[in-house]
C-alpha cells in the first residue's frame, strides 16, 4: 500500500475519537431531529464515498473491488439526493438565531465515519496479504505509549467560547501540525488508540531469524496478549507493523 496514502488514512483513523469528542461539544442547536438526521446521512454518505475511493486505490482482489465499487455508487447516489433535496440546509454558516450552524459537527461526523470505514479497509486489506511465519521474543506492550498519545486529544476539552474564523483557524493549524508530524513519524502511525477500542493491543517485539542481519524489532497488533517466545503468523500493514493472524507458544 502506498505509504503516504496509508499513513494519511491511519491519521484519520487515529483521530476519529477526537472528532467524536468535538462532535459532542459542538452539537448544533435549534434544528429538529429529522433535519439533523438527514444532514447526518448526507455527510456519512460523503465520508463513506471517500473510503470507497481509498479502498479501490489500495485494496486488492476482484471481489473486494466489486464490493467497493457498488458501495461507492450507492453512497454517491445518497450524496446526490442529499444535495438535490436540500438536506444540507443546516450546514449554513450563519443560520437565524437561536439555531447554530451544523457545519462544525458535520465535519466531525464525517471524520468519525471515515475513520471507522478506513480502519475496516486497512484491516481487510491486511488480512488478504501475504502471511509471514515468524518467531518473536521479548514482547513489550505499547499501552503506555498510547496513553501518552492521548494527550493530543485535549484541545476539544478546552471548548473555548470563541466562534467563527478565529476558532476555525486555530483548529486548522492544530490538525495540520498533527498531520505533518504524524505522516513523518513511523511510531505515531502505529501507536493508534483506535486499535485498542476494537480489542487489539500493540506490542514491540524482537524478530528472531537465523541470520543476524534479519533480526530487528517490529510492532505487532494482536487480539491476544503476547508473552515470552512465540511462533506466530502475521500480515503487514506497513512501516514494520503487522497484524497477528495466528500464534502458538514456542
Amino acid at each position: 500500500m502506498w505509504s503516504p496514502g496509508r499513513r494519511s488514512a491511519l491519521f484519520v483513523v487515529s483521530y476519529a475519537p477526537l472528532a467524536a469528542m468535538f462532535l459532542a461539544l459542538r452539537w448544533p442547536q435549534g434544528w429538529d431531529a429529522a433535519e439533523l438526521a438527514r444532514v447526518g446521512a448526507g455527510v456519512a454518505a460523503a465520508a463513506l464515498f471517500v473510503v470507497a475511493l481509498f479502498g479501490l486505490a489500495f485494496a486488492s482482489g476482484k471481489q473486494v473491488h466489486r464490493a467497493l465499487l457498488a458501495f461507492g455508487i450507492v453512497t454517491a447516489a445518497v450524496g446526490v439526493v442529499a444535495v438535490s433535496q436540500g438536506w444540507t440546509h443546516p450546514l449554513a454558516l450563519d443560520p437565524a438565531p437561536p439555531r447554530t450552524s451544523a457545519a462544525p459537527a458535520a465535519l466531525a461526523l464525517g471524520f468519525v465515519v471515515a475513520g471507522l470505514g478506513l480502519l475496516a479497509v486497512i484491516l481487510v486489506t491486511a488480512w488478504r496479504g501475504t502471511v509471514r511465519e515468524w518467531s518473536v521474543s521479548d514482547p513489550r506492550d505499547q499501552g503506555g505509549a498510547v496513553a501518552g498519545y492521548l494527550a493530543s486529544y485535549l484541545l476539544p476539552l478546552l471548548s473555548p467560547d470563541t466562534h467563527g474564523a478565529r476558532i476555525a483557524a486555530a483548529y486548522a493549524i492544530y490538525l495540520v501540525t498533527l498531520y505533518i508530524i504524524f505522516v513523518r513519524s513511523q511510531g505515531l502511525v502505529t501507536i493508534n488508540p483506535m486499535f485498542y477500542l476494537f480489542g487489539y493491543r500493540i506490542f514491540d517485539v524482537q524478530l528472531e531469524t537465523r541470520e543476524e542481519a534479519g533480526r530487528r524489532r517490529v510492532l505487532l497488533i494482536s487480539k491476544e496478549p503476547l508473552k515470552g517466545a512465540i511462533d506466530l503468523n502475521a500480515v503487514s500493514i506497513g512501516d514494520d507493523c503487522y497484524v497477528v493472524v495466528g500464534k502458538e507458544a514456542a
